[in-house]
């Protein structure tokens, strides 16, 4: 009699326990699903704007990303075969390569210089037109001579020429009429980029081959004076600045 009453004592608590336990889970789940319907959800629902390509290519862009087209034509040309002619006049193969880079060493300084020119002066497009103009004749001096002018072209190039990916920077968001799609314009940008580096390594070879360095010079200069003649054609609206100072 006691082992039945003790047995029928566990049995009626266990199915307790039971019960208590299915009660708390539908609880659990009850509340749990109230909590997650009151959990506003960002995502389900939400429209996302689709970005459009209207804006990207009008007339500003499209003279920015040639003029950038060029700058980096110039560049990788210089940066490419300029050791090699430096070796071929007789200088040391770490000198060539010092000399050769002595540009992208002193832009550490004049980077950051012109972001502060522009910022204090407004003069973006006088900025950007100066440092691309000596980017062609200084590229053209690294080519041809071996002498004291290589190393006055490499400190000017460094100083003003290299200046110019900085005003890229600032003005190309400037001229894209479609804000909205900046991530797509940036995009082209970096495109635009890779194609100069590409076209300016694979055609110099070629242009070496006919005419020598004296053709390989006056090739990177003219690249220098076509990307400057673009970047003149750009129109900018006046600096906020200008603008206040004219309504006084």
């Amino acid at each position: 009699m006691r082992w039945a009453s003790r047995e029928r004592g566990a049995s009626w608590r266990a199915s307790r326990s039971r019960r208590a336990g299915s009660c708390c889970c539908s609880c659990g789940r009850l509340a749990g699903g109230r909590f997650l319907e009151r959990v506003p959800r960002a995502q389900d629902g939400a429209p996302r704007e689709k970005m459009g390509m209207a804006g990207l290519f009008g007339r500003n862009v499209l003279l920015v990303l040639g003029g950038f087209l060029m700058f980096n034509m110039v560049l990788i040309s210089f940066l490419s075969f300029s050791p090699t002619f430096l070796q071929g006049e007789g200088m040391d193969a770490t000198l060539a390569g010092f000399a050769s880079t002595l540009p992208m060493l002193v832009a550490v300084a004049s980077s950051p210089l012109f972001g502060v020119l522009a910022d204090k002066t407004g003069r973006l497009k006088a900025l950007m037109v100066a440092s691309m103009l000596v980017m062609g004749p200084c590229a053209a001096v690294l080519l041809t001579t071996a002498g004291p002018a290589l190393w006055a072209a490499a400190l000017v190039m460094g100083v003003v020429g290299l200046g110019a990916p900085t005003m890229f920077l600032i003005v190309y968001p400037s001229v894209v009429a479609n804000k909205d799609a900046m991530p797509i314009a940036m995009g082209f940008l970096v495109l635009t980029q890779s194609l100069g580096q590409f076209l300016g390594s694979s055609i110099m070879p070629a242009v070496l081959g006919a005419g020598g360095w004296a053709a390989a010079g006056a090739f990177a200069l003219v690249l220098g004076l076509v990307g400057t003649a673009l970047l003149a054609l750009v129109r900018l609206e006046a600096p906020a600045k200008d603008a206040a100072q004219r309504s006084k």
